[in-house]
């Protein structure tokens, strides 16, 4: 296996310490699951791996091109419609048929939103937001996903639909969720507790 993401030494504190030598490997596919009770610094840990926050000490090894984080709050537009949101996503100003149709078709057919593409974001369910999020991401074909407690606030059995779903992704990307959803535990190729500032197995 290639390690494509590597922690090295990870510290960062704001008004307490919340990493705290943090170290580890995460290889070139899979689904990776990180536990961990609220203030444990589990988002601070995936604004790190994304780049949006730079930790106080430690490195950040990263062999990979692209990157895509799939936030807890969709940013989604809701007033305009799905395929728009993705068409924004590729920074396309017409609405028209173009090469990417088909690419987007292929991807909401995987995510099971193919029938929603025209339907405006403000009448989906959560659900279908978080996969629409998703399709969003799989747009730019990243070699990693980060997801943020991406089966919180969604029924149970949408959650086992989107989790089946970042399971076949996982085969050729890497993702790794953050979660406190014990049902995650049943997808995931491994299992990461975030206690006292660091991973382990």
């Amino acid at each position: 296996m290639t390690v494509l993401l590597e922690l090295e030494n990870i510290h960062k504190s704001y008004k307490q310490r919340v990493l705290c030598g943090l170290n580890y490997k995460f290889n070139n596919n899979g689904l990776y699951a990180i536990y961990g009770i609220s203030g444990s610094g589990k988002s601070t840990l995936l604004n790190i791996m994304a780049g949006f926050e730079l930790p106080d000490s430690g490195k950040l090894h990263c062999r990979f091109g692209k990157l895509e984080y799939v936030m807890q709050e969709h940013m989604l537009l809701t007033n305009v419609s799905v395929r728009e949101n993705l068409y924004i996503k590729l920074n396309l100003t017409s609405y028209s048929t173009n090469e990417y149709d088909d690419i987007i078709k292929k991807i909401c057919i995987s995510l099971s939103i193919d029938n929603l593409i025209d339907e405006k974001v403000s009448v989906l369910s959560g659900g279908e937001k978080q996969r629409v999020s998703l399709a969003r991401a799989l747009l730019n074909v990243p070699e990693v996903i980060l997801l943020d407690e991406p089966t919180a606030s969604i029924d149970q059995g949408i959650k086992e639909d989107l989790l089946k779903i970042l399971e076949n992704i996982s085969k050729d990307k890497l993702i790794i969720i953050t979660t406190h959803d014990p049902l995650v535990k049943d997808y995931a190729d491994t299992m990461l507790s975030l206690e006292g500032g660091r991973l382990s197995e």
